[in-house]
């Protein structure tokens, strides 16, 4: 409702996008300032989540990587994830510069993407409360491989036609904030004890923030050589991600090992 209240008359004005920056900042503010009024009891360890935590804490993140193969594979899952993060900004410039003026359907895009995130979070929420946070990153994680592929195969059609269906790329990038909670919650279910889940929620946050030094490369790679090479290359990341996702246990099921080394 928003989208179509403001943000579509802010697009066409000449100085919109201050508008639209000024608003999106002040969102933000009032989001940093409300959990200042938040009330958290006192976290307090078990004896031996303390002690687990003592025992990792000279050690360095990569000791625990290390010997955590689980860890590792999300990991691998997490920083394979950051490709369509890395990706994302990069779908509008592609449909600019393939089909002209794109600012008339900006707003298209960004309500399908954001409808897309309701919709997916109605289902998403309940899914992993009653199967699993590893289920639910198979089924996003999977989901994020078909945007690059669909937006490299829409070259193919003819202009008008690509111009129509475009919007769909969005529907996926919608599962995108939902991907970030879902591997958090993933990683503090990893966790042996109560003491380690923020050093593996961190761990985790950590490598997934790697792969984004590499976006200036990516960005001049896409201005040299087109966005088709980059996209399916993203396209076989991302599905390389769901495929090393199908190895992580499900922490739920408490018969699984740990596969600690």
């Amino acid at each position: 409702i928003a989208a179509f209240v403001a943000l579509g008359p802010w697009l066409q004005e000449p100085d919109g996008f201050v508008k639209i920056f000024a608003a999106t900042s002040f969102f933000f503010f009032a989001a940093a300032v409300v959990p200042l009024f938040f009330k958290e009891s006192e976290n307090l360890f078990s004896a031996e989540s303390r002690r687990a935590s003592e025992a990792v804490r000279p050690h360095s993140f990569w000791q625990v990587l290390s010997h955590d193969s689980s860890l590792a594979r999300l990991a691998v899952v997490a920083a394979s994830f950051s490709a369509a993060m890395i990706l994302f900004p990069h779908y509008q410039a592609f449909a600019r510069e393939q089909f002209g003026n794109t600012s008339h359907s900006l707003l298209t895009w960004i309500v399908v993407q954001n409808i897309a995130t309701g919709l997916a979070s109605l289902v998403v929420g309940p899914l992993a409360d009653h199967r699993g946070n590893r289920l639910v990153i198979i089924w996003l994680l999977g989901c994020c491989t078909g945007t690059p592929l669909f937006v490299a195969a829409l070259t193919m059609a003819s202009q008008s036609t690509a111009m129509q269906w475009f919007w769909l790329a969005y529907m996926p990038l919608g599962f995108n904030p939902i991907m970030l909670r879902i591997i958090s919650n993933y990683a503090l279910e990893l966790a042996p004890s109560v003491g380690l889940q923020p050093r593996y929620v961190s761990i985790v946050g950590g490598v997934m923030a790697i792969p984004f030094v590499l976006s200036p490369i990516v960005g001049w790679g896409i201005d040299i050589l087109g966005g088709i090479p980059f996209f399916l290359a993203g396209a076989a990341i991302i599905a390389l991600g769901t495929l090393v996702a199908f190895g992580l246990p499900e922490p739920r099921n408490r018969h699984f090992n740990m596969q600690k080394s």
